[in-house]
C-alpha cells in the first residue's frame, strides 16, 4: 500500500511546517494531505489502494457518481459500507455528512444526487415517517436543505423537535456548524453541533432508518413538490 509520511503532502509532496504533522486519511491511516483540496484532487488515485484499517469505517469502494466531481464537506461523496458497520466499528469518522449519503443512496441514488444539486433543487426535503401503533406517536426523521441551509433531526406529530443539528454549506463545499438543540434547547457552540450530528448519525446508521417497515413510509420533496427519485436523472 502506498504510504507518505505524516509531514509530507501525497498530493503536492510539500513538507509540513517544522513541529507539526499533516493531517492523515481518515480511511486508511497511510497518506497525508496539507489541505483539503489536495484530498481531493488525489482522491481518483489513492482510492485505488485506500483500505480501512481494522475496525475502521468502512466505505464502498466505488464513487457513487463518477463522473460527475460531486462533493460534500468539502470531500468526495463516500456512502459507507453497511454491511460492515456495527458496534465495534470505530464511529470517529462517521461525520453527519457520510450518514447522510449514506442514507440518502440506500433509500435511492438520485434522492442522493438531488440533494447535492443545490443549482437545480434550492428546496430539498427528505422525510422518514415512522408511526407507533396503538398510540398517537408519530416521529419524522428529517433531512433538509433550503439552498446552502441544512437541517437534520427528527420532530413528533405535533411538529415539536426533539433533536435537530443547523448546518450552512461554506463556498469550499464544508459544513458550518450553526446551531442544534434537543427538546428544545439549543446551543450555538461547534462542538456541541458536532456532538449533536453525530449522535444523529450513529442512531440512523445503527437502525437502518432508510430500510422500508411496516408502519414506516418515506416522501421526497424537491422544491416543495412530492417527486418520485426513480423518474429524476
Amino acid at each position: 500500500m502506498e504510504q507518505s509520511p505524516a509531514n509530507s503532502c501525497a498530493n503536492c509532496a510539500s513538507p509540513a511546517p517544522a513541529d507539526e504533522s499533516y493531517q492523515r486519511c481518515s480511511r486508511c491511516k497511510q497518506v497525508s494531505y496539507c489541505s483539503r483540496d489536495c484530498q481531493k484532487r488525489h482522491w481518483k488515485q489513492h482510492k485505488q489502494s485506500c483500505r480501512p484499517q481494522n475496525n475502521a469505517l468502512a466505505f464502498l469502494q466505488d464513487e457513487p457518481f463518477p463522473d460527475l466531481n460531486l462533493s460534500i464537506d468539502g470531500l468526495p461523496v463516500a456512502v459507507v459500507d453497511t454491511g460492515r458497520f456495527d458496534e465495534e466499528t470505530d464511529k470517529q469518522e462517521l461525520t453527519p455528512a457520510r450518514a447522510v449519503s449514506t442514507i440518502l443512496w440506500n433509500w435511492h441514488p438520485n434522492a442522493l444526487r438531488a440533494f447535492l444539486d443545490c443549482q437545480k433543487y434550492t428546496d430539498f426535503d427528505f422525510g422518514i415517517i415512522d408511526d407507533y401503533p396503538g398510540s398517537e406517536k408519530v416521529i419524522t426523521h428529517i433531512i433538509s436543505r433550503r439552498d446552502r441551509a441544512i437541517v437534520v433531526g427528527y420532530y413528533d406529530q405535533n411538529r415539536n423537535w426533539g433533536h435537530q443539528a443547523n448546518y450552512d454549506i461554506l463556498e469550499d463545499g464544508r459544513w458550518k456548524p450553526l446551531w442544534a438543540s434537543e427538546n428544545y434547547i439549543g446551543n450555538r457552540r461547534p462542538e456541541y453541533v458536532d456532538m449533536m450530528g453525530r449522535s444523529w448519525a450513529k442512531d440512523h446508521m445503527y437502525h437502518k432508518r432508510w430500510e422500508p417497515k411496516e408502519n414506516r413510509t418515506s416522501e421526497l420533496l424537491l422544491n416543495r413538490s412530492i417527486v418520485d427519485p426513480a423518474l429524476l436523472y
